[in-house]
C-alpha cells in the first residue's frame, strides 16, 4: 500500500519539479578593504574534545540577528578531504526543549539552504530597509536547522576538491554533520527529527534519510528520525519526465508540439534504462527548452509577479553578518556551478528504491501546488 502511495505522489508532481535547476544570476559582494569579518568557527575539534559548553557558547550568533536566538558554524565531515558544512540553527520560539528538530535542505543541486531561511520558512527575511519578521515561520513551533550542502554550496567548502558525485556522498557528509550537531546540542537527541526539502531536495532528503536508517541500528548516537517531507521533489525522473500530456491538456502546447514531447520523453526513458546519464541529462534539458519555446512562458509561475526586492544574498555577505555567523572571509556561493557540474549526471537518476524502503519505516509527505 505504501508503495502505491509513492507512485501516485511521484506522478502527481509535474512540471514544477524542475524549477530548482534554473539558477539565477549569482551576486557577489566583496568585503570592503579594512573591514574585519572575523574568522570561520570550526566546531569539530571542540566537539571531539568533549568541550560542548564552550562550543555552544562560541557558536551563538552575536549580536542576535532579527532579535532571534541562533547558532552557527562549521562541522568537519571529512578531515582528509577538508570537507566542512556550514549550519545555522534556530531554537523554536515555543518550547524548544520538546519541539521537533526540522532540517531544511535546498535543491539545486548547489543551492544554498539560506535561500529557504530568508525566502521561505525561516524567522526573517532581509530587504534594503532592514530585516522583516516572517509571520508564519516554521521556527515558531520547531527547532529549525539549515545546512549548506553538499560541500561547495553556500558557505560550505572542501579544501581538497572532494565534491559529492552521487547521493551516497551527499548522505555520508550530511550524516557526519548531523551526528556532530546532535552532540553539540545533546538536549535535541530525544526530540523527533524531520528532514524536509524541495526540488532536487527530492534526492537529498531520501539520501540523508537512508543514511540515518542504515546507520542507526549500529550507531552509538541514534538519530530519532520521525519522518520526511518533500516539496515539488525531483525524485524519480523516469516517471516524472512525462510532461507532454499535462502541458497539452492545459493548453500550453498544441498537438504537433506534443509529438515532439513524446519523441524526447521516449528518448529520455531509453537513455535512463541504458544508464546513459549524460545523454539523459541533455535530453531532459532539451525538453525544458521545448517547453519554454513552445509555451512562451517560464517554468516558474507564468503569472506576472511583483518584484522581489529581497537582498538576503547581500545581507549574508555583509561584513557584520559574516562576523556574527562565524564564516569570516570565506566565499559564499548562492548557486554553485561546481556542485551542479559534479552532480549533473545524477540529476536523471532515481532514488525511488531508497524512498520505497524508507516508506516501509517512516511517514513521508510529498506536496506540490498549482494555482
Amino acid at each position: 500500500m505504501k508503495r502505491g502511495i509513492l507512485v501516485l505522489s511521484l506522478l502527481f508532481v509535474t512540471f514544477v519539479s524542475v524549477e530548482c535547476f534554473f539558477r539565477p544570476k549569482v551576486r557577489k559582494f566583496p568585503i570592503p578593504e579594512g573591514d574585519n569579518p572575523g574568522k570561520p568557527l570550526f566546531l569539530t575539534p571542540l566537539i571531539d574534545a568533549g568541550k560542548i559548553k564552550k562550543a555552544q557558547h562560541l557558536s551563538k550568533v552575536r549580536p542576535n540577528i532579527g532579535n532571534t536566538t541562533s547558532y552557527s558554524g562549521f562541522l568537519t565531515t571529512n578531515k582528509k578531504c577538508g570537507n566542512n558544512l556550514f549550519f545555522w540553527y534556530f531554537p523554536a520560539q515555543e518550547d524548544p526543549d520538546t519541539a521537533p528538530l526540522v532540517l531544511w535542505l535546498q535543491g539545486g543541486p548547489g543551492a544554498s539552504s539560506l535561500y529557504g531561511l530568508f525566502e521561505e520558512n525561516g524567522p526573517f527575511n532581509s530587504f534594503p530597509d532592514g530585516l522583516q519578521t516572517r509571520n508564519y515561520s516554521w521556527n515558531v513551533k520547531n527547532n529549525l536547522l539549515f545546512i549548506d550542502q553538499p560541500v561547495g554550496t553556500g558557505f560550505s567548502f572542501t579544501k581538497n576538491g572532494c565534491y559529492a558525485k552521487d547521493q551516497t556522498d551527499v548522505g555520508n557528509d550530511l550524516y557526519a554533520a548531523l551526528v556532530q550537531f546532535m552532540k553539540l546540542f545533546p538536549k535535541l537527541q530525544k526530540n523527533n527529527f524531520f528532514i524536509t526539502g524541495e526540488s532536487f531536495g527530492g534526492h537529498y532528503v531520501p539520501a540523508i534519510g537512508y543514511a540515518i536508517y542504515k546507520n542507526n541500528p549500529k550507531a552509538k548516537l541514534k538519530i530519532k528520525l520521525a519522518g520526511m517531507m518533500i516539496g515539488d521533489g525531483w525524485t524519480d525522473p523516469r516517471e516524472q519526465i512525462v510532461y507532454g500530456d499535462y502541458l497539452y491538456q492545459t493548453g500550453l502546447i498544441d498537438y504537433n508540439e506534443l509529438q515532439d514531447f513524446y519523441y524526447y520523453q521516449e528518448q529520455f526513458v531509453q537513455q535512463v534504462d541504458h544508464e546513459d546519464w549524460s545523454g539523459a541529462f541533455d535530453t531532459w534539458d532539451t525538453i525544458i527548452t521545448l517547453y519554454m519555446t513552445y509555451a512562451g512562458t517560464s517554468v516558474y509561475n507564468f503569472l506576472p509577479q511583483p518584484a522581489d526586492n529581497s537582498n538576503w544574498d547581500q545581507f549574508v555577505q555583509d561584513t557584520s553578518t559574516r562576523k556574527a555567523i562565524h564564516v569570516g572571509n570565506l566565499d559564499f556561493s548562492e548557486e554553485s556551478d561546481t556542485v551542479y557540474q559534479y552532480l549533473q549526471n545524477n540529476i536523471p537518476q532515481s532514488v525511488k528504491p531508497w524512498v520505497e524502503e524508507l516508506l516501509e519505516n517512516y511517514p513521508i509527505v510529498f506536496y506540490v501546488g498549482q494555482v
